[in-house]
Order: C-alpha cells, then structure tokens, then sequence
C-alpha cells in the first residue's frame, strides 16, 4: 500500500487505510467480468492482508528461484505441478507460511507457472522477483458472497 491510498475512514476510527481491490473475476462462455470495489480494512484486517501479501511475495521469488535452479541443472524448469508440491515441505519448515489461505498460496503457484508459458510463447517477459515496494495482489479462487449487490470476499 502506498501512502497515496491512505484515506480515513468514513465512519472514522479503526485503521486508516484503503486498499483497492481487483474482486471478482467471473468467467461466461466468451467473456470475463470483474467487479473492483475500494475497502477500509480496521487494524486487525490490515496486518493479515500485509501477511498475506508478505507470504505470497517470498512464495514467489522463493519459487522462482528454486525454478531458476532447477533448469540450471537439470535443463528443465519446474512446472505447476511441482510447485504445488513443494507447499506442504515449505509449509512445514517456514511456520508463519501456514498462516496464509492454502488458496493464495496456489495462485500464486499457478500465476508463476503461467508466467512462464507466457514467456515462452513470448507473450510477456522472463519473470522477475518481486519486490514489497511494488503492486501487492493476491487472489483467492473459491469463498466468494454477495452482500447487497455487491460480491465481495
């Protein structure tokens, strides 16, 4: 979050914050619609959206690291499948990753490999490390409501 994005609250107290969110990605047949809604999370809500942003930022370079690695010595990167795969070792051996939604996590697994393919069929360039200075996102695919109209998580 930037210092642009910091506006108080209406109702004002709790956490001055707000976060632009890109919500609902919704696939028809031909079609994709996605609702973007602004939030005001309170203190409790910021520090798990930071963890969680923070989570999927290591799970990314981390992978794309091992990725870099593992096609430096063997010729082949690893694929999404693989990535998958080294959640539950990763989760085991660094504690505050289990705090995080498994879903993020495998979106972000899925986003990488993606990243990939697009870079190979050169639809987008080679992918880099991410930077916790930079667009914070993640994505969570199922757990979505509709409150008023409005689909939020």
């Amino acid at each position: 979050m930037t210092k642009e994005s910091v506006k108080p609250l209406p109702s004002g107290g709790g956490c001055k914050c707000a976060v632009d969110f890109a919500v609902i990605i919704i696939y028809y047949k031909n079609m994709i619609a996605a609702t973007k809604i602004r939030i005001y999370p309170n203190t409790q809500q910021v520090e798990k959206l930071a963890k969680a942003f923070g989570c999927a930022r290591w799970l990314w370079n981390n992978s794309l690291n091992e990725s870099q690695k593992t096609y430096q010595e063997t010729g082949k990167g690893l694929g999404h499948f693989a990535l998958n795969n080294r959640l539950p070792e990763l989760k085991k051996s660094v504690d505050w990753l289990g705090e995080t939604h498994s879903q993020v996590l495998q979106a972000v697994c899925l986003n990488l490999s993606r990243a990939f393919v697009n870079f190979f069929e050169r639809r987008a360039a080679y992918p880099t490390f991410k930077s916790k200075h930079g667009k914070q996102t993640i994505q969570y695919p199922q757990g979505v409501k509709l409150v008023e109209g409005i689909k939020i998580f």
